[in-house]
């Protein structure tokens, strides 16, 4: 690989927890638990299935729910 290095000087990060580092390590410091029946999306059959789930970012179809987590992750990078 050639070409100019690359330097990681942020970080975001968004869990089911909390946005950002402080919210996730009070999240952890406090002992809460982030699993519950899953409400994303309706399931055919069965009861929800307990998970961790991160809140939606912005209501729309579009972009996909996965890239306005990113972007909503990047932000946080760079501040």
């Amino acid at each position: 690989m050639t070409g100019q290095p690359v330097y990681i000087a942020g970080a975001g990060i968004i869990r089911p927890l909390g946005k950002g580092l402080t919210a996730t390590k009070q999240s952890l410091r406090d002992n809460i638990s982030a699993i519950a029946p899953l409400t994303l999306f309706p399931l055919r059959q069965g009861q929800p299935l307990p998970v961790g789930q991160t809140a939606e970012p912005e209501t729309g179809l579009w972009p996909p729910r996965t890239h306005r987590l990113a972007r909503e992750a990047a932000a946080m990078a760079m501040e």
